[in-house]
């Protein structure tokens, strides 16, 4: 990044939108080729309000009572947006085809566009500017759609007007800006500038394709702050976490019809999401649910949703991106601190109800060293300087990334929810990096995290992590942004007991069997290393022969994927 550009972004990370927007101004003065949304965003004065309406906040107020009404009335409009994102082919495979990425059908459960990274702000002029005018005749004039909308949505690009306009049509230009998805650049009104991402997933079973669309912030590279609108110190000010490949990891691994359809065919089976962000977890299950079902020829209970999220902001995203995707009828959603309230334990209208057959979670799990004056008065921070970095690292991370200092908080929160709240043979599904800690090789305090149930109900629980591990000093340097911040991570890790860190999967199942309540713990977890390939690791996008090992492992310990109903069929090499 150029210094006039990263000097801006650290007072922007810092200190926030108003203090920044003259320096973006400034630049934009000096280049007004710039055509990166971050730029523009940075620059605007109307962005804090224009990032309150993304998503429908002008129908979704931040009221007591969280009422959806206002925007569960728009949804004929809201849908409009996915006939045209089907009408101009913007799916994962239509993606890739453009942009001359080869994608081979191994039979994945679901596929997404994360081979394009957004823009970095200052990155994209006129001198390279991947787009031109729209061209006549309807499928070259699609084509030219589809490549706007990447630009746009993916990428983080602003857009002629007039080109986007003769592309997908006025009115869908209007229809866009009336759900806060893009608006007129504040500094040259012929420019239109995405606020959000819009990502593209296909999903497949043996028989049936299909696409969902997922609304979320824009990434933080783009946007170099995680606390957006009017009230950016607020709950409701922070961001919804973009689509990555920990987004896609557990849909890819993990498909909740084929382990429960065998045990709850007959009964009405719900499903909690646990810090849902966009719902990407929620509404793929249901997903799932519904495309294995058409494969299988069967007709199971409905599978109900309850997403539930700390953050306002994130359920408004989850919402649209239900009623986007049609599935607004078999999701609801809580808002709730799960740290420190019971307020996620929803009535669910059954009296029958006797747990959640599924709980799904894609939790904050970054170990971000904490700024706070507690930690420096008690000496864990070494002098003013490592504070002054510290208090940057902290600003970069918002509510979806920060696990706390530990990265564990809000895990173990999750797995003592889960022993309590798990139906007997329902299954908790989480991806999220795991931590080596050196007195703790073998994880042991994920089974003390498990509270042994009224029920006395044992568990059973698997843990998978890449076959090598990145070591604590390679981590910090992933994470640093200079050697000032590379040193205090560092630091903080070493503090933690922190020797390796690893992206993974965990499931844990509670058995039928009834456990010896005076056991110290009741949930069993074994750990399992993912081999490496040439593929990558466990997270990397269409790692058939992960997904294969995940799979084969569920098969023997869990007794999943019966009945030829793993999709992937790849033999490593």
């Amino acid at each position: 990044m150029k210094p006039k550009y990263a000097a801006a972004r650290d007072i922007r990370t810092v200190q926030g939108h108003q203090e920044a927007r003259h320096l973006y101004w400034t630049l934009l003065d000096e280049n007004p080729g710039d055509l990166t949304a971050g730029t523009r965003i940075a620059a605007s004065p109307d962005t804090p309000q224009r990032h309150d309406e993304a998503c429908g906040g002008n129908y979704c107020p931040e009221e007591e009572g969280n009422s959806w009404a206002g925007l569960l009335d728009e949804r004929e409009r809201i849908r409009r947006l996915r006939t045209l994102f089907i009408e101009h082919k913007y799916q994962h495979q239509h993606v890739a085809l453009l942009i001359g990425v080869r994608q081979e059908d191994q039979g994945l459960a679901c596929t997404g566009p994360l081979f394009l990274s957004p823009v970095a702000p200052g990155s994209v002029s006129l001198d390279n500017y991947p787009l031109s005018a729209p061209s006549k005749g309807s499928d070259i004039q699609n084509l030219s759609g589809l490549s706007y909308l990447i630009a746009l949505f993916l990428l983080g690009l602003a857009v002629p007007r007039v080109w986007l306009a003769e592309a997908l049509g006025e009115e869908n230009c209007a229809l866009m800006q009336r759900y806060g998805l893009l608006y007129p650049c504040s500094v040259d009104k012929t420019l239109l500038v995405p606020y959000v991402h819009i990502f593209p997933v296909d999903f497949s079973t043996r028989d049936e394709r299909s696409c969902m669309w997922f609304v979320t912030d824009l990434h933080p590279l783009v946007l170099s702050t995680t606390s957006v609108g009017t009230r950016p110190d607020q709950k409701e000010g922070n961001t919804v976490m973009y689509i990555g490949p920990d987004s896609l990891a557990l849909a890819q691994h993990f498909s909740p019809y084929y382990h429960l359809v065998d045990k709850f065919a007959d009964k009405p089976v719900y499903g909690l999401d646990l810090g849902t962000g966009s719902g990407i977890q929620a509404l793929s299950a249901l997903m799932h649910w519904t495309n294995s079902a058409t494969t299988l020829g069967t007709q199971p209970a409905k599978l109900k949703m309850v997403a539930v999220d700390v953050n306002h902001r994130a359920l408004r995203f989850a919402l649209f991106n239900s009623i986007l995707n049609g599935l607004e009828e078999d999701i609801s959603f809580r808002q709730a601190d799960i740290l420190k309230s019971e307020s996620y334990v929803v009535d669910i209208e059954n009296n029958n109800f006797r747990g959640f057959h599924l709980i799904l979670s894609n939790p904050p799990f970054l170990p971000v060293p904490s700024c706070d004056l507690s930690s420096y008065e008690l000496g864990s921070i070494a002098n003013d300087n490592e504070f002054a970095v510290r208090r940057v690292i902290s600003k970069r991370y918002g509510l979806f990334s920060s696990g706390g200092e530990s990265g564990e908080a809000i895990l173990e929160r999750i797995i003592e929810i889960a022993s309590e709240k798990l139906a007997v043979g329902g299954v908790l599904g989480v991806v999220s990096e795991f931590f080596t800690q050196r007195h703790d090789p073998e994880f042991t305090r994920f089974s003390s995290w498990w509270r042994k149930p009224r029920d006395c109900q044992s568990a059973t629980g698997i843990l998978f992590q890449n076959e090598y591990p990145i070591d604590a000093q390679t981590y910090a340097r992933r994470r640093a942004d200079n050697d000032k911040e590379r040193h205090v991570w560092l630091r903080h890790l070493e503090l933690l007991n922190v020797s390796a860190a690893s992206p993974g999967l965990m499931y844990i199942r509670k058995n039928e069997d009834v456990h010896d309540i005076d056991a110290d713990s009741g949930l069993n977890l074994t750990s399992h290393r993912v081999p490496k390939t040439e593929l990558g690791s466990i997270w990397t996008p269409a790692n058939v022969y992960a997904i294969r090992f995940t799979q084969e492992i569920s098969r023997q310990i869990f007794g999943w994927f019966k009945n030829g109903s793993s999709r992937t069929t790849a033999t490593k090499k």
